[in-house]
């Protein structure tokens, strides 16, 4: 069976998060004004207690647009499980969120037009300031040339969201 096509796959590594905080995340997800349906979610579960990977399957399985994996393997950062599912992510553009973190409902969609507007390859975002102040993010093009957006988009937590070429 042929998988849809998604203009956007977000990434979570998952290890032993606490279901509630994780659940937070996965609202924030839903509340996205591009569309929870229209992200391809893919969270990997890595070397993780069975309650959790119960909570999780428990959660999220029966969602056509959600992928969970399992990982068990001696690494113990995030990075192989991000690999992971990067590896199957088929979105255009990919993004990261750990297991206990959010994004604000418009983080998405701000950070895709922004990357779009731009004509770059990856946008980075960091936390906003919880005082109001301005959050910083920046756009990288082909030749990776950094260039500041005039319209900074305003998402809570860290990462970044970068074109793939399949």
């Amino acid at each position: 069976m042929r998988r849809k096509h998604y203009e956007i796959s977000v990434v979570i590594p998952f290890h032993n998060v606490k279901m509630d905080v994780f659940e937070k995340g996965i609202e924030s997800l839903r509340s996205q004004t591009f569309g929870f349906e229209n992200i391809e979610l893919i969270v990997v579960i890595h070397n993780c207690a069975p309650e959790y990977r119960t909570g999780v399957h428990e959660m999220l399985d029966g969602l056509d647009h959600v992928i969970v994996m399992e990982l068990d393997n001696d690494r113990h950062t995030p990075s192989s499980p991000r690999n992971a599912g990067l590896a199957v992510a088929s979105g255009d553009y990919v993004g990261f969120l750990d297991a206990d973190d959010c994004y604000t409902p418009g983080c998405i969609e701000t950070v895709l037009e922004s990357i779009k507007r731009n004509c770059a390859q990856i946008a980075v975002f960091r936390r906003a300031d919880p005082a109001g102040g301005e959050m910083s993010t920046e756009n990288y093009n082909d030749s990776a040339l950094k260039t500041k957006d005039a319209k900074r988009p305003e998402c809570p937590g860290a990462g970044y969201l970068r074109r793939t070429y399949r």
